[in-house]
């Protein structure tokens, strides 16, 4: 089971305490309000970056210190492509740039539907399409004498405003951790730190 459990007297007292459960938007964040964006190696900055990576849901599509799914691109060494404002573009407009394993096509058949997702493996006579990042096991076959046309979407699968429910310092915190690569001293791997491997 996957989800938030809640115990109350009735349906509607549940979902008035999930929906308090819920995150609150902070603000619709621009690339503007981030000119003067310095990450940071402190120590408190990377547990606070981890914490912001939880709470904007992040691990439900990525993993972080061997917990999460790995349903986007691995983050582990996102550094080593991105830093700083360049990184943080990758969160706040993700169609900006799309890793290419990650690209959503559009096939459209000769009967009249239409697949969107992302291509896993194309076989020689079939495409293997994955129609949503959030069940990936879940392959859609394609036989490809079905599709009259394949187009590439300039739209990313990963939501954008993700980070709107974070602060101006915990997407800061949260760059920083990113840039990290996971990579903490010794004793905030210990298991009491919550970050153990």
């Amino acid at each position: 089971m996957k989800g938030d459990m809640v115990v109350a007297p009735n349906q509607e007292e549940a979902e008035k305490i999930l929906k308090s459960l819920k995150p609150a938007l902070v603000k619709e964040w621009k690339m503007t309000e981030f000119d003067d964006l310095v990450t940071s190696k402190d120590e408190n900055s990377l547990l606070r970056g981890m914490q912001a990576f939880m709470k904007a849901n992040c691990h439900q599509c990525h993993a972080v210190a061997g917990k999460g799914v790995n349903l986007g691109p691995d983050l582990c060494n996102v550094f080593e492509r991105y830093k700083g404002k360049k990184l943080l573009q990758q969160i706040l407009e993700p169609s900006s740039e799309i890793n290419p394993k990650y690209l959503n096509h559009r096939l459209f058949l000769n009967d009249g539907r239409t697949i969107t997702g992302v291509i896993d493996k194309e076989a020689n006579n079939e495409y293997h399409v994955i129609t949503n990042l959030l069940t990936p096991t879940s392959i859609t076959r394609i036989p490809k004498k079905q599709v009259e046309e394949k187009t590439v979407s300039k739209i990313s699968p990963m939501p954008v405003r993700m980070i709107n429910t974070l602060t101006k310092p915990e997407i800061t915190d949260l760059i920083s951790f990113l840039e990290a690569g996971y990579k903490f001293p010794d004793h905030l791997n210990h298991p009491k730190s919550g970050l153990e491997k």
